[in-house]
């Protein structure tokens, strides 16, 4: 290159360029000194939500308080992972535990002043992801000392574990009551530790919908008062408590004449109404608005203080 004898940058790029440098450098050490706190640290957590719109903007918003979220903003160290859940087909979960587990075991690997220890949390599919976490962590003789799963639910063919894996010593499961009605087709999972394992499992049931269960209550409810899984999800606060106004669908499903006019004249969109209505049936739950707040309040405090009293403990036992 010929610069003529001339330098091709003047005192004004020279101190911009210095000044980008500088701020990438103090960027590294700011990430290098997080890096370090994390692998430094003595508790480790991993945490994965449930599933959700695919456009990550929507699901912010509407996972911006979940549990698992909020168990992640409050841990108290840089030893922590959280990952937003899979989209509606799921087909993401089994990556999803993947990333959870390389997440800790490379914090886990990096000696410390004392023992490491590992705590998971899911919700709903997160659930079942972190269960597979656990089960690869337990591959390579990682302990999970703390579970939480919030209503976990599975419903993805892959290779997980039906049980517990053996190497998570305690699991608390917070369960949707199955007298809610609330995503009756969903199921449970990992309710059962592996037998023969001294895995501690502790469960309890809650009044509440599926999503009140991970922390993102229903707002939005039936003109009786019930809320129903099949509306557009809103969240507390976000509008009126009872449904806005009917979608076009909606519209046509209630109307007689239009009904029985479709029923001879369009047989395929007769049929489609009908299977609407079946969806919207079983949509309906048994849980009012108030209980929904209610209890989904009470799954945080039973889950919040549960990890806190068994970091707690844990911290306490004399390193041998």
């Amino acid at each position: 290159m010929n610069w003529n004898g001339a330098f091709p940058f003047d005192s004004h790029d020279m101190s911009v360029l210095y000044t980008m440098e500088v701020a990438r450098h103090e960027e590294q050490l700011k990430r290098d000194a997080r890096t370090a706190a994390a692998n430094a640290a003595l508790d480790i957590y991993a945490g994965i939500d449930g599933t959700g719109s695919y456009s990550d903007r929507a699901y912010e918003a509407e996972f911006q308080n979940s549990f698992v979220q909020r168990l992640y903003r409050s841990w108290g160290n840089e030893a922590r992972y959280y990952r937003r859940g899979p989209g509606f087909d799921g087909a993401s979960t089994p990556a999803l535990g993947i990333g959870a587990y390389r997440s800790v075991r490379e914090r886990y690997r990096h000696k410390a002043s004392a023992p490491k220890r590992v705590f998971l949390a899911g919700y709903s599919r997160g659930g079942a992801a972190v269960v597979y976490a656990a089960f690869l962590l337990g591959l390579e003789g990682i302990p999970v000392d703390g579970l939480f799963l919030f209503d976990a639910v599975d419903r993805q063919p892959f290779n997980s574990p039906l049980f517990i894996p053996p190497n998570v010593r305690v699991c608390f499961h917070a369960r949707r009551d199955p007298k809610t009605a609330s995503r009756t087709l969903f199921g449970s999972y990992a309710t059962r530790r592996m037998p023969g394992a001294s895995t501690i499992y502790k469960q309890q049931y809650f009044f509440c919908t599926h999503g009140g269960m991970g922390g993102t209550p229903w707002g939005v409810a039936d003109p009786d008062g019930m809320i129903n899984e099949s509306n557009d999800y809103l969240p507390p606060g976000a509008g009126s408590a009872r449904r806005p106004s009917p979608s076009l669908a909606e519209r046509l499903a209630g109307d007689r004449t239009t009904r029985e006019i479709l029923k001879y004249t369009a047989p395929g969109a007769y049929g489609a109404l009908e299977a609407y209505d079946a969806y919207k049936y079983h949509s309906r739950t048994r849980v009012t608005l108030a209980q929904e707040q209610a209890e989904s309040a009470r799954v945080w405090i039973w889950m919040s203080t549960a990890l806190k009293v068994l970091r707690r403990d844990l911290a306490a036992i004399p390193v041998s």
